[in-house]
């Protein structure tokens, strides 16, 4: 029945049988298209197989957009983010829920480049939940993926009806097989090619901001006191879920960073154990939300939200103590991937007072990163520039 009534409508007779076809399909934009056996798929890579050096350059080329791409990778990180705000995504009044989208970070296959190109994949609605054995560890290849720019011209890759994944291999273990590189932060601000995601032993020098607080499941609305904050809320469930964020300064001795962590990377960040991490977040369900905002060092934090004192000056102490300000090994990505259109912000002129005498210098930008992991140093050579210039 589909065929008999969008057939004629798309494609003239006369043209399908010219070119031999008996009828033809359009296909939808919420369809999904699921293949009956791995043959109709024509040169699948196979597992050794990586990309050629003239498909690499077109395929991470910023001049031809809304293409059709294909190719094989292996799944760096899998993430959820969060939906954008209501007056962005629906009309005024509707009551849909809001959901989020998943970005996929993946490693292209390469021969002979020490960095392998990084690309984001992004899966929206109504392609969601993503399909099965998409996980960071897994070699896939993708099929018929929408090639986008974005505005500040870095390539990345949308799910359509017509995308097809097939897992090549399954992740061996919990981690990614592909090692990401341990470099000095000062290796950030130089020019050419640098690493999207890598490993920097530095050490934590302040926290800038920390946010607990617990939302809605249904509308991602504020959860106070054990119900949805939304105004004449009708969602289904009133289930809340915890969401968390801290920003971090850190250093390695040759460069500092701001780092952002979400969710349970914040309790790797505060060095909180699951109990402990579990415990916090408990005593946080009650005002649904706590957020502190430290100014400078020695200043007093600002904080949203009428909360308990105790919980106020736990985290205050614990956001200055020694159990934060720590050396640790940071595996991370740049929050925004560096573009060959838009070249490095150059070191801007800053004035300092030391006692009675003004002092000017150049100080680089400072580097923006999001946290994949956080660990504890094993040794003291672990300590990045700091143990080798001692």
């Amino acid at each position: 029945m589909l065929f008999e009534e969008s057939g004629s409508s798309c494609t003239s007779q006369r043209l399908l049988e010219l070119a031999g076809c008996t009828s033809c399909l359009t296909i939808q934009d919420d369809w999904t298209l699921e293949l009956e056996s791995f043959q109709d798929i024509p040169d699948v890579p196979s597992i050794d197989r990586a990309l050629p050096e003239s498909s690499l350059t077109d395929l991470l080329s910023s001049n031809s957009a809304d293409s059709l791409v294909s190719f094989s990778a292996e799944i760096l990180s899998r993430i959820l983010c969060e939906p954008l705000p209501a007056p962005l995504r629906t009309k005024p009044g509707s009551t849909e829920a809001r959901r989020g989208y998943v970005k996929i970070t993946v490693a292209l296959e390469t021969a002979d480049c020490e960095f392998p190109p990084h690309l984001d994949i992004y899966i929206e609605d109504p392609h969601l939940p993503p399909p099965l054995g998409l996980l960071p560890g897994a070699r896939v290849y993708f099929n018929q993926l929408e090639k986008r720019v974005s505005r500040s011209h870095n390539v990345y890759c949308c799910f359509r009806s017509s995308t097809y994944v097939q897992v090549l291999s399954f992740p061996p273990e919990t981690t990614v097989s592909v090692p990401l590189p341990h470099i000095y932060l000062a290796g950030l601000l130089q020019g050419g090619q640098v690493p999207f995601q890598a490993i920097a032993s530095c050490h934590i020098v302040s926290v800038f901001s920390l946010q607990l607080l617990w939302v809605c499941a249904h509308c991602t609305s504020l959860f106070l006191q054990g119900r949805c904050s939304q105004q004449g809320s009708t969602c289904p469930t009133q289930t809340p879920v915890s969401q968390a964020s801290i920003r971090l300064l850190v250093e390695d001795g040759t460069a500092d960073a701001v780092v952002t962590c979400k969710n349970h990377h914040v309790a790797a960040a505060l060095g909180l154990c699951p109990s402990e991490w579990a415990s916090l977040l408990e005593f946080v369900r009650g005002p649904g939300k706590v957020a502190l905002q430290f100014i400078g060092p020695g200043s007093q934090p600002e904080y949203s939200a009428k909360i308990d004192e105790p919980l106020t000056f736990f985290l205050r102490t614990l956001c200055t103590s020694l159990s934060v300000l720590r050396p640790i090994v940071l595996s991370f990505e740049l929050e925004r991937k560096p573009s060959k259109n838009i070249p490095l912000d150059p070191p801007r002129l800053q004035r300092f007072q030391c006692g009675e005498h003004p002092l000017l210098t150049y100080v680089n930008p400072r580097i923006q990163l999001l946290c994949l992991s956080i660990q504890e140093p094993k040794h003291a050579n672990s300590l990045g520039a700091f143990a080798s210039s001692s």
